[in-house]
């Protein structure tokens, strides 16, 4: 091999190592960030080392096998495309930079295939011509030179146009040596040309692959400096939008709490006392619960349009508005006038508030309700003065409230309560006590009535009195009717199948007879527990019975069909009417107390009462006497033929064990030797130690 050749060789392979570190370089960043350009070029110079050394096979096949055209020309040709789909890649890749339109896959491989097909046209040019060897030169050398140039030259301009896009040394430095290294190779392609013209072979043509390879060090290097930009500055945006999701709602782009919050402390802080600042929360309760039947996505947009309103309406100097919660909003106003301008502006703004939005391209309208605290009255610190603010806008019944301190108070007796009530539940402190209810004539005890008491770890045992009004307020009475089925049915289960074994009456709120499982969540206790259904009876009042006669019916017509009992509570004090009592599916009526202890006093009530026994007698019903406390209130019932008796001449509620025990002795007659069962009762006692409520 001729020394000329080994250098041009050398040349190549030198070359071609470089090429392959920048295909690494390439990969690696293209990895990192998947933007399109990176890959075009990683293939561009990866096309390149192929070339390279397609190229330098070519050469050392000419220096020691020249006869064998066929390997030659294989050689020539594969390093002929390679050099023209580098040069199709790398403008792909560069026009793709900086966000710019880029190049489609379809076009891309048409562009590739010109590329294949222009590469195989120059590498069988003149290929099996004995005389045509300098234009073979030419053809494969100084035309790729000039092209390959040309290409470079075309993306220094095209990066040198998106440079205002990607600032810094990195672009700037890789657009300089893009546009050194075409001026490189068109001035190589001038060398082939005069080489070319005058037929003669031009010294040191050989050694300007040196060149070349300082110029690809150089594009390496810089696209190194510029990539390594580019990270800093992601991570600098990164940085930036992770302060700005600290500090600012994602979807409204309005401050968040905590942002607010320091708002609204520096404006406290720097003069702000001049005027009294008041602070409005103005919270959408309505969209929590619509995130599940309209998605989170129509709930944001929703919230959205809510943050427009809010802006539209506050965008004089002095107020600040922030999203505080998923439903809240919360705007400060500088109060310079008195309360009166106040709620004028609190108002006019809640009905723009009101006005339906869009979700779903339908009109949906969404309660609001705003409460308002005003420094310094109410708070000097932002914190306590959203809260309050908050705490008024729960309790706005109007839409539109003041922070009340007193009504807080309230409020917070109310939680810490509900808490209590909860953990009760946990730590089985309420429990059910049993009443006794007698057969009349013989006196027998026939059923228990399960009253609910609360066997509080501070104050003791507590009535129903004491605590269900609240439990009811909590929103707990459900979850309390529930339980109290479930306890009364597993202490009754090992009873039920003994001879002569009592019924279990267990009273339900109209909150928990309205729901459309109560039927199913019954069955569930009683399968649970093991309790024969017909040892179950349930008591409902005359309201909850007529204040939705169908699902009424309904309901007692399927536990019926189970075998449980129903009683219809406290009856006589309601409005039904004989037609309504005629259509429901009861087993037995309860005369409320109040007729049995009005009775022997009264005349009219007397009618009632002997009313009531004949209707229910005529109907086929069971009858109940509640409230029974002396001898001539049974004695007189008796004789009105009411079935059973239940009160305190026979029996106060009592304990689960002692009712137990009671079941244990065969339900012997219990009237006037309670003594012996260790039942503790007045006979004749005061009305304040009767039993309220269930």
């Amino acid at each position: 091999m001729d020394p000329a050749n080994q250098g041009l060789l050398l040349t190549y392979i030198a070359q071609a190592l470089v090429g392959v570190v920048q295909v690494g370089i390439f990969a690696y960043f293209h990895r990192i960030y998947r933007q399109d350009y990176l890959r075009y070029w990683t293939w561009s110079f990866a096309a390149l080392c192929v070339y390279q050394l397609a190229a330098g096979c070519a050469v050392y096949m000419v220096s020691v096998d020249r006869d064998n055209l066929g390997v030659r020309l294989l050689w020539s040709w594969l390093s002929q495309v390679a050099s023209y789909l580098q040069v199709a890649l790398l403008i792909a890749g560069s026009l793709s930079v900086g966000g710019g339109a880029g190049i489609g896959r379809r076009s891309l491989a048409r562009v590739l295939a010109a590329a294949i097909l222009f590469g195989t046209a120059v590498s069988l040019a003149y290929a099996f011509s004995a005389d045509g060897a300098d234009a073979r030169l030419f053809l494969r050398v100084g035309l790729r030179f000039a092209i390959s140039g040309a290409a470079f030259i075309a993306t220094a301009v095209l990066l040198a146009r998106r440079r205002a896009l990607i600032p810094g040394l990195g672009l700037r430095f890789v657009m300089a040596s893009f546009a050194a290294y075409g001026l490189m190779l068109l001035q190589e392609s001038g060398f082939f040309a005069l080489q070319f013209h005058h037929g003669k072979n031009i010294p040191g043509v050989e050694f300007l692959g040196l060149f070349d390879l300082v110029a690809q060090s150089c594009i390496g290097f810089g696209l190194i400096i510029w990539l390594a930009e580019d990270e800093r500055r992601r991570a600098d945006r990164a940085t930036l939008d992770t302060e700005r999701l600290r500090s600012f709602d994602a979807t409204t782009g309005l401050p968040n709490r905590n942002h607010a919050l320091r708002q609204i402390d520096a404006d406290l802080g720097n003069g702000g006392s001049e005027y009294p600042l008041a602070i409005l929360a103005i919270d959408f309760p309505e969209l929590e619960g619509m995130a599940k039947w309209l998605g989170f996505p129509e709930v944001e947009g929703i919230a959205l349009q809510v943050a427009q309103r809010l802006q539209d309406r506050t965008e004089r100097v002095g107020r600040r508005l922030a999203r505080v919660h998923a439903h809240r909003f919360m705007l400060s106003v500088p109060q310079r006038n008195d309360n009166a301008s106040l709620i004028g502006l609190v108002q006019n703004l809640r009905e723009d508030l009101l006005k339906p939005y869009v979700a779903n391209a339908s009109p949906l309208s969404i309660a609001v309700a705003i409460g308002i605290a005003v420094s310094p009255g109410d708070g000097c610190e932002a914190a306590t003065l959203l809260q309050h603010a908050e705490a008024a806008a729960q309790g706005a019944s109007h839409g539109l409230a003041f922070y009340s301190a007193k009504r807080d108070a309230i409020a917070r007796h109310r939680m810490e309560f509900s808490a209590q009530v909860r953990a009760a539940f946990e730590t089985g402190e309420f429990v059910p006590y049993f009443q006794p209810i007698v057969r009349s004539g013989s006196r027998d005890v026939v059923s228990f009535e399960v009253l609910a008491r609360w066997n509080h770890r501070d104050r003791g045992l507590l009535l129903p009195a004491d605590f269900l009004s609240s439990v009811e307020e909590c929103g707990l009475l459900p979850a309390m009717d529930m339980h109290m089925l479930y306890e009364a049915c597993a202490w009754a289960a090992p009873h039920s199948e003994a001879p002569g074994a009592p019924t279990i009456s267990v009273n339900v709120s109209s909150h928990t007879f309205e729901q459309e499982s109560y039927r199913d969540l019954v069955r569930e206790t009683l399968a649970s527990t093991g309790l024969n259904p017909h040892r179950l009876q349930i008591e409902i009042t005359e309201s909850t019975a007529l204040a939705d006669t169908v699902h009424t019916r309904n309901t007692l017509n399927a536990l019926r069909a189970d075998g449980v009992r129903v009683a219809l509570d406290d009856f006589g004090v309601g409005f039904s009417s004989l037609a309504q009592l005629r259509n429901l599916p009861v087993d037995s009526l309860k005369i409320d107390r109040s007729f049995v202890q009005a009775a022997l006093h009264d005349r009219k009530t007397a009618a009632i009462a002997e009313s009531i026994a004949l209707l229910a007698r005529k109907l086929g019903l069971e009858v109940v006497a509640e409230g029974v406390e002396n001898c001539s209130e049974a004695d007189h019932f008796e004789k009105l033929g009411v079935t059973h008796l239940q009160g305190f001449m026979f029996s106060a509620a009592i304990s689960g064990a002692r009712a137990s025990e009671l079941v244990g002795r065969g339900l012997a007659k219990i009237a006037g030797h309670a003594e012996q069962y260790g039942i503790d009762f007045d006979i004749g006692c005061p009305s304040a130690n009767r039993e309220v409520g269930r």
